[in-house]
């Protein structure tokens, strides 16, 4: 059984998901976080769309991992996914921003020189949201190793890198998480000097809203997950 709006029903009575999968596969990586949330594993994970009753696993970029972390109304999905390419002093290969349509892959461009990053989220209208920056240890939080330096938005196939508050994304980072299908998106982002992080508001592609904190005693960082579309 599955919970859908505090309710539980059949998984049949789902159209789709996605997600991610330990597989039988021999992994020198630990790139879903199996082994630091305390599993021990060494298998690789792989991204999967659950259709029709059947768990059909999506391609990667030729690595031996990938997630896929949502999917829209249209049946497109989002998420990152391995190449073939290991840098040194990073334990898992190079990772990229990917969407999933019709069961094949296309990396999304990251900004700048970034190696690495990550799709969040998708709307109904195609609009992506994400971050990108340098291989760094596995985050806890994340759940990926990646310092989060630019937050992104991907329309029509370009890449924008959305404002901040100032800081350079090396403490809580830069990180657009979610987005309605308004094109309103939320997440979070660093303060100036890097020493806590916000909840954020990007209503378009040029101007940030701090969302700020609980007063004291719960005042030292916070961060945006989700949005609807009642968002004014």
């Amino acid at each position: 059984m599955i919970s859908r709006d505090g309710d539980e029903v059949e998984a049949g009575e789902f159209t789709e998901f996605v997600g991610a999968t330990e597989t039988s596969a021999s992994n020198s990586e630990d790139f879903c976080g199996f082994n630091a949330y305390g599993f021990s594993s060494a298998a690789a994970c792989l991204p999967f769309l659950w259709q029709n009753y059947t768990m059909n696993i999506l391609p990667t970029l030729g690595g031996p991992n990938g997630v896929a972390n949502i999917i829209n109304n249209r049946g497109d999905a989002v998420g990152w996914a391995e190449n073939t390419t290991k840098d040194a002093g990073c334990p898992v290969h190079q990772f990229k921003p990917v969407i999933w349509e019709n069961g094949g892959i296309q990396s999304l461009p990251t900004f700048g020189g970034d190696l690495y990053g990550v799709a969040a989220q998708i709307n109904d209208n195609g609009q992506v949201v994400g971050a990108s920056g340098d291989c760094a240890g596995f985050g806890f939080g994340s759940g990926l190793y990646l310092l989060e330096t630019h937050a992104l938005l991907w329309d029509k196939g370009t890449v924008t890198n959305l404002p901040t508050l100032l800081g350079k994304g090396t403490f809580g980072g830069h990180h657009a998480c979610a987005i309605n299908n308004q094109g309103q998106a939320v997440g979070h982002s660093d303060l100036p000097n890097d020493t806590t992080f916000h909840a954020v508001l990007w209503n378009n592609k040029t101007s940030i809203l701090d969302l700020k904190t609980l007063p004291a005693p719960f005042d030292f960082a916070s961060l945006a997950l989700g949005i609807n579309e009642r968002a004014r």
